[in-house]
C-alpha cells in the first residue's frame, strides 16, 4: 500500500484529501476544514464514513504503515489528516 497524493482544495475551508493505493484498489481520506464546528477537522473514509473510535484506529494503523514518498507540502497535509484521526480515537 502507498500514499499516492495529498492535496488541499483551493479555498481556506476546502477539504484536505489523501489518496491511498492498495493492492486491490484504493481509498481516499477527506478531512473537513469547514467553518461548521460539527464538521471541522472530521476525517471521512471515501467521502462517506466518518472515522471515529475503533474504525479510526484501524485506518490510522493502516495508513501509518503505507509507503510514503510525498513532498514536503503533501507530507504536511497527510500529517494533519493523521493528527485529526488520532484525535477522533
Amino acid at each position: 500500500m502507498r500514499i499516492i497524493d495529498c492535496y488541499s482544495e483551493t479555498s481556506d475551508i476546502g477539504p484536505d484529501i489523501a489518496v491511498i493505493e492498495t493492492e486491490d484498489s484504493g481509498f481516499t481520506l477527506l478531512m473537513s476544514r469547514s467553518g461548521d464546528p460539527y464538521d471541522h477537522m472530521k476525517v471521512y473514509f471515501d467521502d462517506e464514513e466518518i472515522l471515529e473510535g475503533h474504525r479510526a484506529k484501524e485506518i490510522l494503523e493502516l495508513v501509518s504503515s503505507a509507503k510514503n514518498e510525498l513532498d514536503e507540502e503533501a507530507s504536511a497535509i497527510f500529517n494533519g489528516i493523521k493528527s485529526a484521526i488520532e484525535k477522533s480515537i
